[in-house]
């Protein structure tokens, strides 16, 4: 009921306002209201023009190697290099032969997953790794499973590529991380 009385009333106003007003005057508002519209229609034509364009924009501006397909393609262990992939498990065998566990853990990616045999645990840093000590890295089980694998002929998995001996007695996992080959796990 309310709604009728709006339209009663608004359809009364612009019945007083044509009849008052002057022909001339009558133009003139007709005139000024086409230019009005006309002006909003071309500054909204306007607006979505640089709109498209700003959008064009932003996504020529957007580097490729922030999305997520870019990362994913950088850290796709089916595409690393063999010889990269040889070269880097060699590093890894020498620097467990030697027990240089200052190299092993410049060689990781962290957070580190390090699978004890009385349970895993996440390492966050260098420090960290370097912090558990020789003694509790460098099992003889692990390290003689580590010198038995062959880095000649790693295969490649989603997981990366594990160093391990035929019989088991624990691995070393790496892959690419952020484009680079780096530990990701040690297993015992």
């Amino acid at each position: 009921m309310k709604r009728r009385w709006n339209v009663f009333f608004i359809a009364g106003a612009a019945m007083m306002l044509a009849v008052g007003c002057s022909p001339k005057a009558q133009e003139t508002a007709e005139t000024t209201t086409a230019q009005e519209m006309s002006e909003i229609v071309d500054e909204s034509r306007e607006a979505e023009t640089l709109a498209g364009e700003t959008q064009k924009q932003e996504k020529a501006e957007v580097p490729s190697f922030g999305t997520k397909e870019a990362e994913a393609e950088e850290d796709d262990n089916f595409s690393a290099d063999p010889a990269s992939v040889e070269a880097f498990g060699r590093s890894v065998k020498e620097a467990v032969a030697e027990k240089d566990l200052e190299t092993l853990a410049d060689l990781a990616a962290y957070p580190l997953y390090i699978g004890f045999a009385d349970g895993g645990v996440s390492v966050e840093s260098r420090e960290e790794m370097i912090a558990l000590g020789e003694e509790k890295i460098f099992t003889q089980e692990w390290m003689d499973s580590i010198a038995q694998a062959d880095e000649t002929a790693l295969s490649p998995s989603m997981a990366g590529f594990v160093l391990s001996g035929e019989g088991g007695g624990g691995n070393l996992v790496f892959g690419l991380r952020d484009g680079k080959l780096a530990v990701s796990g040690i297993n015992y």
